[in-house]
């Protein structure tokens, strides 16, 4: 997965990467170019990753209002935009 940032053209790849079912984990690396780990049963929704995605940034004074108004996008390591509708389906353990 990719984070983009429309306004400051800033970004940083992101992979998924499968475990077993029970410890399925999304990796990410964001526009900063930090990597988190998250459980996929915890960022199923995309309300869920939204939500960590701007926990993510809360300290980042440059993007924080950013994230906050959506300005970004999801890509996955294709290249291909997640849409927010689309995240249930598409991330998958």
């Amino acid at each position: 997965m990719k984070i983009v940032q429309h306004e400051e053209a800033k970004s940083a790849t992101a992979s998924v990467k499968y475990g077993g079912i029970k410890d399925t984990t999304i990796s990410f690396k964001d526009a900063l170019g930090r990597e988190f780990s998250f459980p996929h049963h915890l960022i199923n929704t995309w309300s869920a990753m939204e939500s960590v995605i701007k926990q993510a940034f809360r300290h980042s004074d440059s993007l924080q209002q950013h994230v906050l108004d959506g300005h970004y996008e999801l890509i996955d390591e294709t290249r291909r935009i997640i849409l927010p509708l689309m995240w249930d389906t598409t991330i998958q353990p």
